[in-house]
């Protein structure tokens, strides 16, 4: 036994993802590049990119796959609504390698 060593206690909080989640399209970056949604949430992004066109393809996650957006620029947005617990990886197929992301669908 060890006498006079001071003890220490950490506390760890964590919360769920929210049901509504924002992604930033801007500067060729999806911001956040990955992110979190509960079952039955919704993931938005929105447009900040001018007139340089950008799209949100899905290129992996549980199938069937939700639809893909159109190519868009300015200020637009398109949504996707998570029923399925997993994975989905996305890109924009004209920037696809420095424009990606992921949303993780959780219970």
């Amino acid at each position: 036994m060890v006498t006079g060593v001071p003890t220490t206690q950490f506390t760890a909080n964590a919360s769920a993802p929210g049901t509504a989640v924002g992604v930033s399209v801007s500067n060729f970056l999806f911001t956040p590049r990955d992110t979190a949604v509960q079952t039955g949430g919704t993931v938005t992004w929105t447009w900040n990119s001018g007139t340089t066109g950008h799209n949100v393809t899905y290129t992996g996650g549980p199938t069937p796959l939700p639809d893909s957006s159109h190519t868009q620029s300015g200020t637009t947005t398109f949504s996707t609504t998570f029923t399925t617990v997993g994975t989905y990886t996305y890109h924009c197929t004209i920037h696809p390698t420095q424009m990606s992301g992921s949303v993780t669908v959780v219970h």
